[in-house]
């Protein structure tokens, strides 16, 4: 009887990699209300620059 497939670093990496993306996703789809109530309706300053930045740019150059 053979033993089942043993993960490979690569094979976890990518599971890791799918279970960080799905929990960010979760997260943006239970605070996007909150951002369009606190951020969308004021005016443009260097937070505001700031929390973008994080929010959107940051993770998509990990795409």
């Amino acid at each position: 009887m053979s033993s089942p497939p043993a993960f490979t670093a690569n094979s976890l990496s990518q599971y890791l990699n799918c279970a960080a993306a799905s929990v960010v996703t979760y997260d943006y789809l239970l605070t996007v209300s909150d951002e369009v109530d606190f951020v969308w309706n004021h005016r443009l300053g260097l937070p505001k620059v700031v929390f973008f930045l994080s929010r959107y740019l940051l993770p998509a150059t990990e795409l």
